[in-house]
């Protein structure tokens, strides 16, 4: 398996090989901190294997078994996309989520028009708790050049933030 310093890091390993152990870490974390981390991490591997930089979402619900639910997005559940926000917002509360991660893919161009990207993994929780993982990359060739992973201190002053932020509604 596969560590780092904050845990399971997907260096080395297929998507195949990560897929089992990413989600074995997402349940037995106890920190959204961390759960926002291997969401980044999920993101590294799909997009080293170039298998998908569409958006995630990913519900967990503790009372659940399995408490996730791993859903893909046509679109990001911003305030401007409506309906689908809407959409992802009851099944977030029919499902009875306490956390929600989004796992988001940005492209840009660098200053030399060359196309980069930047992985986003954002979540919140019913207590209002928000986090953020950004890392930054760009294919050359057949190679994947990364940037170090960066933690948002103050999730709300994040850009991401700002568009995503009330995914879950209050339980009662």
């Amino acid at each position: 398996m596969s560590t780092s310093n904050h845990g399971l890091n997907s260096d080395g390993l297929t998507l195949a090989q990560f897929l089992p152990l990413w989600r074995d870490a997402m349940w037995h974390a106890v920190d959204p901190n961390e759960r926002a981390r291997l969401m980044l991490e999920l993101g590294r591997a799909r997009a080293r294997e170039r298998s998908g930089l569409e958006t995630l979402l990913v519900a967990f619900t503790p009372r659940k078994d399995p408490p996730l639910s791993v859903i893909p997005l046509d679109a990001v559940p911003t305030i401007e996309t409506g309906t689908l926000r809407d959409n992802v917002r009851q099944r977030l509360a029919e499902l009875q989520a306490t956390e929600v991660y989004v796992l988001l893919t940005q492209r840009a161009t660098d200053q030399a028009g060359q196309a980069c990207y930047v992985l986003v993994a954002w979540g919140e929780n019913v207590d209002g708790e928000r986090m953020c993982w950004m890392q930054a990359f760009r294919y050359k060739g057949e190679h994947m050049d990364e940037a170090p992973p960066f933690f948002a201190p103050d999730a709300s002053e994040t850009a991401v933030d700002r568009r995503l932020a009330g995914l879950l509604m209050p339980l009662h």
